[in-house]
């Protein structure tokens, strides 16, 4: 990205004539120090300065870069420097950090949340979401290009990844979470034990050594946990280093660059190269330091995608520890959709998604113009998946009878594995059904612990306590392929009812965009009041009121005998945001593809959605 950003600041033109200069801020020095050098290498022609710690930058300069801390301190001076009117951007490296309040003070002064600025902000990151929710507006309005990281793959321009999960018995069910992450301290408790370790050694030696690891990056939890790998592997006569934060600058540098040069074969740290790290020899990663962020772990992935020379993938053992589903940790195939425990068995990630795509494609679940089929074309690979599975499954069908054959292991394997490949979202039929509660709730609760409602296809609602506002999570109308979460409240003046809506979060996925809006109630409401819009909630499981029956039995509800309070709150509140309306559209939408198939062969269509979390 830092190379983008090198090749993209000649080209943007000064807005008025004093503005020439650029500003690139980062929150690291290792993310500094690349950008200096890429800058460096493409525009040799530009003058750079440095403005972090100690070292004061030279005003003059075309482009100066900042650490963010340095700049965006809420009692320093040194901000005072920079005078907007000679700027005409600030480039934000690693920008689904800009939340944070240091940035918001260095784009204030900079002029660039006025109206009328002429400074432009542009931000570069390969995480689209933040792990907390948080939404990057007013930073950024608008997400301008983005490029998954399945088609990245598939034009060359990363290196794919070999998936082998490392199964433990590791308990990590009563690990809290703080700020949507596992706690740094209670995860460290559990996972950092001398059997653990020495298991990362003994897949180390028998499974990446084997197979031509030579660059071994190892993520750990925290310092000692560090420690205590490096250790491990020491006894085991592997040379490793460590990194993290505590180490003088000068020590993590060295072992950085023996590591980068291929004098050390492992490097074990924790939270120091996660970001901004380019070391395209690493051919192997151990994510030894389970993670409920998704985010997070993309960026611990991305570490060993880089090209580099005759790599054809980088190897991965994801450590996958016992965990409720309620609790459900981020590992790689829960960027696929898939459960957490899900077993790639050395599959590549571009194979698992080539297979998932391919069988969700010739089942017809999903259209013709899903964003997912122009990632690839049919291939090899996944026709022989999709031969051996069909031969699997007319051996387990109906038919095979009481003598049928016993499977292989290989092909027990190979079942589990077309197993949950997608959620299926079913049509939007009519939600006032007891069957049709049942099936959302059911879609719901495995996404959230709050009582969102589905109202519509891919419209999702979590009624506010006292009726005045709600959260909807719905496709973003401005930008295609995303989804909006917002606050919807609704006000009076002057004896005219209107709604506000207030942007909460815009991410890739409703699963993500449900998390986002049940932080943002954690954040802005007491714990005692949030709890209450939960499905556990205990006034949810309380009888209706006598009002609530009559009401919901006046609207031609069937089936009210066995509602809870919380099922009627669910009626009402999809009532309120239109679902019956939202019914009878895909009901017609439904009549119109039926006759589509009836008159035309080997049609797609999305009568049943796949929804890829």
């Amino acid at each position: 990205m830092q190379v983008i950003f090198a090749n993209l600041i000649p080209m943007i033109e000064p807005p008025i004539p004093t503005a020439t200069k650029t500003l690139i801020i980062a929150h690291r020095e290792e993310l500094i120090k690349q950008a200096h050098n890429q800058i460096k290498t493409h525009c040799p022609w530009l003058t750079l300065s440095v403005d972090m710690g100690n070292k004061k930058a030279d005003m003059s300069a075309d482009v100066i870069i900042a650490s963010v801390s340095t700049l965006g301190r809420s009692d320093g001076s040194r901000l005072s420097r920079y005078n907007p009117a000679e700027f005409k951007c600030v480039i934000i490296d690693e920008a689904h950090h800009s939340a944070a309040t240091t940035y918001g003070r260095v784009l204030k002064h900079m002029t660039a949340f006025e109206e009328n600025t002429h400074i432009r902000v542009w931000g570069c990151s390969a995480t689209l979401r933040r792990s907390d929710g948080l939404s990057l507006s007013p930073t950024f309005e608008t997400i301008s290009y983005q490029k998954p990281v399945a088609e990245m793959i598939k034009d060359g321009w990363l290196t794919d990844i070999q998936i082998r999960k490392v199964s433990t018995n590791v308990e990590l069910k009563d690990v809290p979470v703080q700020s949507g992450d596992f706690s740094v301290s209670a995860l460290a408790r559990c996972i950092n034990t001398t059997d653990r370790n020495n298991l990362v050694v003994d897949v180390y030696l028998r499974e990446a050594v084997p197979r031509g690891v030579k660059s071994a990056l190892v993520f750990a939890v925290n310092v000692e946990h560090v420690a205590d790998l490096v250790q491990a592997f020491k006894d085991q006569d592997v040379k490793a280093l460590g990194i993290d934060s505590r180490m003088p600058h000068h020590e993590r540098a060295a072992n950085i660059e023996k590591f980068r040069s291929g004098e050390v074969p492992v490097l074990v740290n924790c939270g120091i190269m996660t970001e901004g790290v380019d070391i395209p020899r690493i051919d192997g990663l151990f994510l030894a330091r389970p993670t409920k962020s998704s985010g997070l772990l993309q960026q611990m992935l991305g570490r060993g995608m880089r090209r580099y020379e005759d790599k054809k993938y980088c190897l991965v053992f994801d450590f996958v520890d016992t965990i409720s589903r309620s609790s459900q940790a981020a590992t790689v195939p829960t960027l696929l959709g898939l459960r957490p425990d899900f077993d790639c068995e050395g599959k590549t990630l571009s194979e698992v998604s080539k297979a998932m795509i391919e069988r969700a494609q010739r089942d017809g679940n999903f259209g013709s113009d899903s964003r997912y089929t122009e990632f690839y074309d049919p291939g090899d690979d996944a026709k022989i998946f999709d031969e051996e599975l069909d031969e699997l499954k007319r051996r387990m069908g109906e038919f095979a009878g009481p003598n049928a054959e016993p499977l292989s292991p290989e092909e027990e394997r190979m079942m589990r594995m077309a197993q949950r490949v997608a959620y299926k979202l079913h049509p939007f039929s009519n939600p006032f059904l007891q069957t049709e509660i049942e099936r959302n709730l059911n879609f719901a609760q495995a996404l959230s612990p709050y009582a969102w409602v589905r109202v519509g296809q891919n419209r999702w609602v979590l009624e506010l306590l006292f009726g005045k506002a709600a959260l909807v999570a719905e496709p973003s109308a401005e930008q295609p392929g995303l989804f909006t979460v917002a606050k919807h409240t609704r006000l009076k003046k002057n004896g005219v009812m209107f709604t506000t809506k207030t942007i909460v979060a815009d991410t890739d996925t409703i699963k993500h965009a449900l998390n986002a809006g049940d932080q943002y109630l954690r954040i802005t409401m007491p714990k005692r009041l949030a709890d209450k819009h939960k499905w556990t909630a205990s006034w949810r499981s309380q009888p209706p009121s006598e009002n609530q029956l009559k009401f919901v039995q006046s609207k031609g509800i069937p089936d009210t005998d066995s509602l809870t309070r919380g099922d009627v709150h669910t009626i009402i509140t999809s009532m309120k945001h239109g679902a019956k309306g939202a019914s009878a559209k895909s009901d017609a939408k439904a009549r119109r593809e039926t006759r589509a198939r009836q008159g035309r062969t080997n049609v797609f269509t999305d009568g049943e959605k796949v929804t890829l979390f």
